[in-house]
């Protein structure tokens, strides 16, 4: 069975700098979610640039279904893979409506029109996210976590098989961050791949199957979560002291900080 999304050896560096990530490779096969984790500047937003091909490679391979990315047109991309980036600054005021409807480009030539099938399919994906009280405002004027449900909207209208968010609960309220994260669920029960970064590692064991940790421009693990979110691995990676604890109620585990004489342990690393 050809893996949907297979990444070998990528290497990746500004101007033949120190690399900002290097021998980095993984799978990802229909509805599996892969949670990246590291922190700020470890190179978990370039990467997932370079898998969208925003950036190409210095080495390796990106194939999606066996196909390698860089012999692939920029529209026939977009067909496959859909990008969330972490922030977003609109330069035209377009209504939410036109905005997520601009997801079905892909999908319409050139010098055609959206049709109206298009049309229902910005509307289901506006629905879907539960931002219809948004559709005619200006997408210029609403907040930063509106902006990020809207974006998924138009995720949603692009229907891509490969779905690439950057710290995509980000900006957004406690109650719309648990939205999104099941809404990755039920985009991975649907047969979606996904890619996420994130800064969380409970969002770990919430929505993904396959979890890497990067730290020094590398993964420095991967695999399941509950084997790869260890309190040697936080402690590694963020220089914070954590303790690992399972909520029966919950029924997952969860990721807790320790205090020390009221301070949060942290360490140089």
């Amino acid at each position: 069975m050809v893996l949907k999304l297979e990444a070998k050896n990528l290497s990746f560096s500004y101007k033949k700098g120190t690399p900002v990530f290097k021998d980095i490779s993984f799978t990802l096969d229909k509805g599996d979610v892969f949670c990246i984790l590291g922190q700020n500047g470890a190179g978990k937003s370039t990467l997932l640039s370079c898998i969208g091909r925003l950036f190409d490679v210095n080495s390796g391979t990106i194939r999606v279904d066996g196909q390698d990315i860089s012999l692939m047109t920029r529209m026939e991309i977009a067909k496959k893979i859909g990008y969330i980036p972490q922030f977003h600054t609109p330069v035209f005021p377009y209504t939410v409506f036109d905005f997520v409807l601009m997801g079905r480009t892909p999908h319409i030539g050139a010098l055609s029109s959206p049709g109206k099938e298009d049309k229902e399919i910005a509307e289901n994906a506006i629905t879907e996210v539960g931002i219809t009280h948004l559709a005619k405002k200006p997408y210029s004027e609403i907040s930063g976590g509106e902006k990020q449900l809207v974006m998924f909207a138009k995720v949603l209208a692009q229907q891509p098989e490969i779905v690439l968010l950057d710290e995509p609960t980000s900006h957004l309220d406690f109650g719309n961050q648990f939205k999104i994260l099941s809404m990755i669920e039920d985009l991975s029960n649907r047969g979606f791949s996904v890619v996420m970064t994130s800064h969380f590692p409970d969002h770990s064991f919430l929505v993904s199957n396959k979890v890497g940790v990067m730290k020094d421009h590398k993964f420095i693990d991967m695999g399941a979560a509950n084997d790869v979110i260890t309190e040697n691995n936080m402690l590694q990676t963020y220089g914070l002291d954590v303790k690992i604890v399972y909520i029966e109620k919950a029924g997952r585990k969860v990721c807790v900080p320790l205090k020390n004489n009221g301070h949060i342990n942290s360490q140089e690393i």
